[in-house]
């Protein structure tokens, strides 16, 4: 966090002692951190070391009003078919714009014509150290046919805005990040 130490914040932090790999993965690094809490604690937690992602917010406006590209799939944790935003993880060396350029073309087929960073944040810094970033893409084409990653079967959708507001958070549209990322969006929009 910048600035806690001119905020007088230092009382809350705590100082890592040892990390041990306990785990590695495809998409994460499993790790055992110790820390000494500023009573002198000893504890041990542990996190995992995730590359950012990024979510992209295909935006289509036209006569009928506005309305997101967005995808159907069968989600691995939680069984189930969800709706989502298109999104994937940033590749070693690149950065997240490029990201969102690249996987807006590999899940759904469409280009933008502009990408503009809405934010980002860490989904849940208990224990996760990567950043989720949301960009809006718009000037949207339809270029290509999709080209998913190898274990990815997706459907694409054009969802109006007013369903995605209304849905988001109930059946389908269970993915925390794309209710983290309409957010980022009404933001944008100045409606929240």
């Amino acid at each position: 966090m910048k600035g806690y130490k001119e905020q007088g914040q230092t009382h809350l932090l705590w100082k890592e002692t040892s990390r041990k790999k306990l785990l590695e993965c495809r998409i994460f690094d499993v790790y055992s951190v110790n820390r000494i809490s500023p009573e002198g604690k000893n504890a041990d937690f542990v996190l995992l070391d995730t590359p950012d992602w990024v979510t992209i917010i295909p935006l289509l406006d036209d006569s009928v009003g506005e309305s997101f590209v967005m995808v159907r799939q069968f989600r691995q944790g939680e069984g189930e078919l969800t709706v989502e935003f298109p999104a994937g993880t940033v590749d070693e060396g690149e950065n997240p714009e490029d990201t969102a350029q690249r996987e807006l073309l590999e899940e759904t087929g469409y280009s933008a014509g502009s990408i503009v960073s809405l934010g980002e944040v860490n989904s849940n810094p208990a224990f996760l150290n990567n950043r989720v970033h949301t960009f809006l893409a718009t000037g949207l084409k339809k270029i290509q046919e999709q080209s998913p990653d190898i274990h990815e079967y997706l459907d694409v959708l054009i969802v109006p805005l007013e369903e995605v507001i209304r849905e988001m958070g109930r059946g389908p549209y269970l993915s925390g990040i794309s209710m983290i990322s309409l957010f980022w969006y009404l933001r944008w929009k100045n409606e929240v």
